[in-house]
């Protein structure tokens, strides 16, 4: 954590602390959820409008140790 996902934002994920879940993004950024929920719908566009678990997970750890992305 910090390193292969969150890429240097580790410290803004502590228990107790006091930062806004948004704080890094800009007016109009898509918070990480709507980025997952776009990835999935892409995954499942891509399949044929079926829910591939395989498909989608690949994404995700694609897109979740990509630096930039989250």
């Amino acid at each position: 954590m910090g390193k292969v996902i969150l890429h240097g934002k580790k410290k803004y994920w502590v228990r107790g602390g006091s930062y806004h879940y948004h704080l890094g993004l800009q007016a109009g950024e898509n918070t990480l959820e709507a980025q997952l929920t776009r990835l999935l719908v892409r995954s499942m566009v891509e399949n044929g409008r079926k829910l591939e678990s395989k498909d989608f997970l690949d994404k995700y750890i694609s897109f979740m140790t990509t630096p930039g992305n989250n």
